[in-house]
């Protein structure tokens, strides 16, 4: 994999995580605890896992 093909695979990498952050924190903020942001929050975590 080429450095190019490899930071363009990092910014579509990283702008789905943020996107789904964010997701997941505005919908925290609105009812605190609920299984959604449970489950968003499990739903990343085998990628952040993922990258080590």
């Amino acid at each position: 994999m080429s450095l190019l093909q490899f930071s363009g695979l990092f910014v579509v990498w990283l702008l789905c995580t943020l996107f789904i952050a964010t997701l997941t924190w505005f919908e925290f903020r609105r009812v605190r605890f609920n299984f959604n942001v449970f489950f968003s929050l499990l739903f990343c975590s085998p990628f952040s896992s993922a990258s080590r």
